[in-house]
């Protein structure tokens, strides 16, 4: 009998510069990740459900839905409402005045992978 391969573990980008979504990318694929892109908020609401993602990291400032909708959706939806959200923004954390620390982890643009590393680790031990 043949034993099934194990599924991928998927994390979800959804982040519009090209840099930072490079670095994303380099780092999570390097740890075993299955990295899909979702080039729109849409893109991603519309996958979340059905592909439950590990983790997911969005962008505050996408064209179509912002971080704050994106987070506010996925965390009023009892199915996606324990996925780890990582938000990346130009704006620091306190700039934004976001105080819901306990919903997902912050990073501000630009990082460095070492950066990603430890926002990482918190995100997905939450």
């Amino acid at each position: 009998m043949a034993v099934p391969k194990p599924r991928p573990r998927t994390v979800f980008v959804c982040e519009d510069d090209e840099d930072a979504r490079c670095i994303i990318h380099s780092f999570l694929c390097a740890r075993g990740f299955d990295v899909r892109d979702m080039p729109t908020g849409q893109d991603l609401l519309a996958s979340v459900v059905r592909e439950q993602p590990e983790a997911v990291l969005v962008d505050l400032f996408m064209p179509d839905l912002n971080g704050w909708e994106m987070v506010a959706r996925l965390k009023s939806d009892p199915e996606t409402a324990n996925i780890p959200i990582i938000i990346a923004s130009v704006l620091s954390q306190e700039e934004t005045g976001a105080s819901l620390r306990e919903l997902f982890a912050w990073i501000q643009k630009p990082f460095t992978e070492a950066e990603l590393e430890v926002v990482w680790a918190k995100a997905i031990s939450k």
